[in-house]
Parts: structure tokens; C-alpha cells; sequence
């Protein structure tokens, strides 16, 4: 997998990006920061909260 080339193209500077945490997305993302941000989604109240991680792309 890889960055398709229009998003590539369109940085010309700097840019943060909050994506679901996944191995394909950090395959994609390889030449880029990534920190990874653990957070707590809930819909629908707090029984339904679920425990997952986001990547912080930079």
C-alpha cells in the first residue's frame, strides 16, 4: 500500500492528521511521525464505551 500521489503532492508544509489506529493505515503512513493516542469512544452513553486507539500522523 502507499500514499496515493494527489495526497502527496498537496503537502507543501506541515499537517497533523487523527486517523483509527490500524497496521494497514501504518504501512501507509510509514514516512511520516506517527504517535499513537489511546481514548475512549462512546454513542449512545457510557455502557456502550469502547477503549481503542487513534494514530497521530505529523
Amino acid at each position: 500500500m502507499e500514499i496515493p500521489g494527489h495526497f502527496s503532492a498537496a503537502i507543501n508544509s506541515q499537517f497533523i492528521m487523527s486517523i483509527n489506529d490500524h497496521p494497514d493505515v501504518r504501512e501507509i503512513f510509514a514516512g511520516f511521525d506517527q504517535e499513537e493516542v489511546r481514548c475512549r469512544y462512546t454513542v449512545g452513553g457510557a455502557a456502550n464505551a469502547k477503549d481503542t486507539g487513534e494514530l497521530v500522523i505529523r
